[in-house]
């Protein structure tokens, strides 16, 4: 399969200001193991812009992410460099700091992914009070800024939401959004995490411990595992809606492109495939080029086990084998 990078995943920071908690990167979770003084500063972030100038080829889109990546300080010098330099733009974010940078965002933004989990009790009960309302109103000054840049909702089918759906739809009609998107929570059983931890150990001699953020509470079937989510006839709508399932039992899990056409350059300068399940690393912008990093060995036995359907974490993916994965 060709090797092209058509995408890149700058993860800003891994902080946020909300606490979700279904999330596997939560509020304050960043600075209490003593690792942020790791972070890529901004002139190392440029630095990585400057890489992809010089490469050959197609300039690939980029998504910006965390974390909240709007809490990150070089945000504005981050997207507004990219912008001047001709590549589309993507954020994935709360949208409750979208009005701390309503120049930056308006102007050099491609395309916004929000999220929002359910009506406004229920997303407030899961991001904070008052964040519902401050999403509608940040999101309706962007438009005002610039009235055709997509905006796309994503939420997390939690069990409440899956019971809300008509409310859900019928208030986010006065959000000003183009499409939404709704996804499986991803969680791992004990007998899942198990696998995938015997597999990192095996194939790259990774002590894998970041899949724990996404153990569920108790054993049994994980949520992949049961029967699956049915969407009905969402109605008419202003917006689109997608539903985009994990892999149920029994279903064969289709290799995903991402190792062949993304590249996700975390806070740190560790780089992999996955913005979910971190713990694979192919190494260190600081210390290899990214060509060299995206073709080197590490991210071909990648290659090799996501081809060969052994890496378990795959099927509680939304992504792997949907075309609007490799666009913006």
């Amino acid at each position: 399969m060709e090797r092209r990078l058509e995408m890149i995943h700058l993860q800003l920071t891994r902080q946020c200001n909300l606490n979700c908690w279904f999330c596997g990167q939560r509020k304050n979770s960043a600075l209490r193991d003593g690792k942020e003084s790791m972070a890529l500063k901004t002139e190392e972030w440029l630095g990585i812009v400057n890489e992809l100038d010089a490469a050959a080829g197609k300039k690939p889109s980029v998504m910006l992410w965390g974390g909240e990546p709007l809490m990150s300080p070089c945000f504005d010098e981050i997207a507004s460099t990219l912008h001047e330099r001709g590549y589309r733009v993507g954020i994935v974010t709360n949208g409750t700091l979208l009005d701390r940078h309503a120049e930056t965002v308006p102007d050099c933004l491609d395309k916004i992914y929000v999220s929002v989990d359910g009506p406004e009790q229920l997303h407030d009960s899961i991001r904070g009070a008052g964040t519902f309302r401050k999403i509608r109103e940040n999101l309706l000054a962007v438009k005002r800024a610039a009235p055709l840049l997509p905006v796309v909702c994503m939420a997390v089918l939690t069990e409440e939401l899956k019971g809300q759906l008509k409310e859900f739809f019928a208030e986010l009609s006065d959000f000003p959004v183009d499409e939404v998107l709704l996804q499986d929570m991803i969680v791992l059983n004990g007998r899942e995490i198990g696998e995938y931890k015997a597999v990192m150990e095996r194939e790259f001699s990774i002590e894998a411990e970041a899949v724990e953020s996404w153990r569920q509470s108790g054993e049994g079937d994980s949520e992949m595992e049961k029967a699956g989510f049915r969407l009905e006839e969402p109605g008419t709508h202003a917006f689109k809606v997608r539903y985009l399932p994990h892999v149920r039992s029994g279903e064969i899990v289709r290799p995903c492109l991402s190792p062949w056409r993304h590249l996700h350059i975390m806070w740190n300068g560790e780089t992999s495939f996955c913005t979910d399940f971190t713990d694979f690393s192919m190494g260190n912008v600081r210390e290899q080029p990214l060509e060299a990093l995206f073709r080197g060995e590490q991210a071909e036995k990648f290659r090799k086990l996501v081809e060969n359907g052994r890496n378990p974490a795959c099927r509680h993916c939304s992504w792997g084998d949907k075309e609007c994965f490799y666009e913006l």
